[in-house]
């Protein structure tokens, strides 16, 4: 009987998943084929069109999920209104180039069910290094290494990586008039990070693991931007800081 209603606690929470979309027709089917194959289905998928010009959002429609259309262009924009219009209880958040375990939406509404967190993450890896796909592991540490570890270090928490990600919709709610709306300021993720924390625990979870593809890294752009947008996050975290003591003290 106490069995069956730690399982009812699980699972009758709902979940929303929000993938942020732009021109994404070779990535958004393994993605999509990955959510619908979960042992514990999510309640609703919604793939957030930014402006398109391929088959994104034929793509999305054909597998049966909410396509909906964000005509400001970028990341942030792209993201809120998912977020914005999630219907249920925890908001989950995947890349277009995510492909996330069969038991992802089950690891997502246990971790919630305890009550004690506001949002978790998790690591992840590279599929299509290929060279190196059998190295899960490394991939994950190198992760760790450049983004996890030194955000961890310099916030004094967990932080959130918008690949594989939750949150309480309760949460959101209560940032989503705070969250910087500048793509090339800070990382979307990270930031909304240092605005959830004041109102719960972030939590990341070592067994919440998803693949993703490693295409940015390619990018000699990529790997000069987000470093740049990494320390410009840290110092929207400490101006947001010193006005919190601010406020307090006064």
């Amino acid at each position: 009987m106490i069995l069956n209603l730690r399982f009812a606690a699980v699972y009758s929470m709902k979940v929303s998943v929000v993938i942020p979309a732009y021109n994404e027709e070779d990535f958004l089917p393994q993605c999509l084929e990955s959510l619908l194959s979960q042992e514990v289905p999510p309640d609703e998928i919604i793939v957030v069109d930014n402006n398109s010009v391929d088959a994104t959002a034929e793509i999305a429609r054909k597998y049966g999920v909410r396509v909906v259309k964000e005509k400001k262009q970028g990341m942030i924009f792209a993201r809120n209104r998912g977020f914005n219009l999630a219907r249920y209880d925890i908001i989950a958040r995947c890349d277009a180039d995510s492909i996330v375990s069969p038991q992802w939406i089950g690891q997502i509404k246990k971790a919630f069910a305890g009550g004690d967190i506001i949002a978790m993450s998790g690591p992840c890896y590279f599929y299509d290094l290929q060279r190196f796909r059998k190295f899960k592991k490394a991939h994950k540490l190198f992760l760790k290494a450049v983004y996890f570890r030194p955000s961890r270090i310099m916030l004094g928490h967990d932080v959130l990586f918008g690949s594989s990600m939750a949150l309480l919709k309760a949460g959101w709610l209560k940032v989503k008039n705070e969250v910087c709306m500048n793509d090339r300021a800070v990382h979307e993720d990270m930031d909304l990070t240092i605005h959830l924390k004041p109102h719960g625990r972030i939590k990341f979870d070592p067994r919440f693991v998803a693949a993703i593809s490693a295409r940015r890294l390619r990018s000699p752009k990529t790997l000069v931007d987000y470093p740049t947008r990494w320390v410009k996050s840290l110092r929207h975290a400490r101006k947001m800081k010193k006005a919190a003591i601010r406020r307090n003290n006064s």
